[in-house]
């Protein structure tokens, strides 16, 4: 995504509430045009020898039939796709990911992975047995059997992959549950036009995501818990975040959403979020292609040594759609119970974003500073001016 762009043309509300206004000026218009036509025609269709009544139906059903299309127009044309790009490294040699400094969705992704394999073996058992990528064959001129059937194998929908898909799905989920918490924190705000949707609320959702099954499920039902002397304690006044010693992790999870929405899985990929103004669906896809990360990065940022044979920049894409349902079109009050939409897409393109990470850090100011301070800087400076080097 453009992260230059304002926040205004970033916003997914501002276009269907500017485009109502239009709508109804464009009405108006139409009804002062089509009286003039009117005027103009009824001597044309006076040769019919219609009654009055018919008249009026046919202008009717002509006016209603334009007057939808017009509308089934410009709603469609409000909606709103977003495509997010984000990356993570994994280490081949290791079967490892590689945690990125500064970089909230690695972060994060790595950390979701040292406590789910830390309590859940057989995710571990899965994720050893079916790496997320294998060293390559060796390479010829001309590709041969073995390198054609392993570029085959690597595009297959693994267990590994699939343990990727559902940790980032998990992030993104914990990171919608977090930014409605915040934002209906506000006095403003009614109750009694909220609804909370808790795990027991949503267990479709629950059954496909092994993370969010886990993690979100009461210490008390835990055995990595057990021993922890202030866990049940700590969960009956409302813990969000707990970790025990061993590293489980326990992470509150909740939906506050205006009242009459609905949360469901449309498909392993999609969870749609359906309220009374808009449809919103996010979907994950991870395919183990990779992405290309600025040079030099691994080097100097990570302090790694970047051997293609072990190391991959692997791409990550989540796909947020946003579809408006007619009646939103003709609401006048209400909206900022669902403006959430808005500031939840910018905050979540802050975390994920590939292009907004490497703009965080200043990558490109900060490579240019460590050339000019590296050894190897100076070194190259005496090369092109060895009268200087004394």
């Amino acid at each position: 995504m453009n992260g230059q762009r304002s926040e205004s043309d970033n916003s997914v509300l501002l276009k269907i509430l500017s485009n109502r206004t239009n709508f109804f000026e464009i009405i108006l218009i139409a009804i002062v045009v089509g009286f003039a036509v009117n005027v103009i025609a009824s001597g044309t269709l006076m040769n019919f020898q219609l009654s009055p009544l018919q008249y009026i139906i046919i202008g009717s059903v002509i006016c209603i039939g334009a007057l939808l299309f017009l509308l089934i127009k410009i709603v469609r044309g409000t909606n709103q796709f977003r495509h997010f790009e984000g990356f993570f490294i994994y280490d081949r040699k290791q079967n490892r990911l590689v945690e990125i400094p500064r970089y909230p969705f690695s972060e994060d992704l790595t950390h979701y992975f040292e406590c789910g394999f830390s309590e859940n073996k057989d995710l571990r058992t899965i994720w050893e047995k079916e790496p997320l990528k294998k060293s390559p064959p060796k390479t010829s001129k001309k590709p041969n059997r073995e390198q054609i059937m392993f570029m085959l194998e690597e595009r297959k929908k693994s267990p590994s992959k699939k343990i990727i898909s559902e940790a980032t799905e998990y992030f993104l989920l914990s990171k919608l549950s977090t930014h409605l918490t915040d934002y209906f924190n506000d006095e403003k705000f009614r109750k009694e036009k909220l609804q909370t949707f808790l795990r027991e609320d949503i267990p479709d959702v629950l059954l496909k995501n092994r993370f969010l099954k886990l993690f979100s499920m009461p210490m008390d039902e835990r055995s990595a818990f057990i021993d922890e002397p202030l866990g049940d304690s700590l969960e009956r006044k409302g813990t969000i975040l707990a970790m025990s010693k061993g590293g489980a992790l326990y992470e509150k999870f909740d939906l506050l959403l205006p009242q009459g929405s609905t949360a469901r899985r449309i498909n392993e990929d999609t969870i749609e979020v359906e309220t009374k103004r808009f449809i919103i669906r996010f979907t994950v896809s991870f395919d183990g292609f990779n992405t290309f990360i600025p040079s030099d990065f691994h080097r100097y940022y990570l302090g790694i040594d970047p051997k293609p044979e072990q190391i991959d920049d692997l791409l990550i894409i989540i796909d947020i759609a946003v579809i408006f349902k007619f009646g939103a079109f003709f609401s006048q009050t209400g909206w900022d119970y669902y403006k959430w939409v808005d500031s939840f897409l910018r905050s979540f393109d802050e975390t994920f974003s590939e292009n907004r990470f490497f703009e965080s850090i200043g990558w490109n100011t900060a490579l240019t500073a460590i050339k000019c301070l590296s050894p190897e800087s100076d070194k190259i400076k005496k090369q092109k001016n060895p009268q200087n080097s004394d």
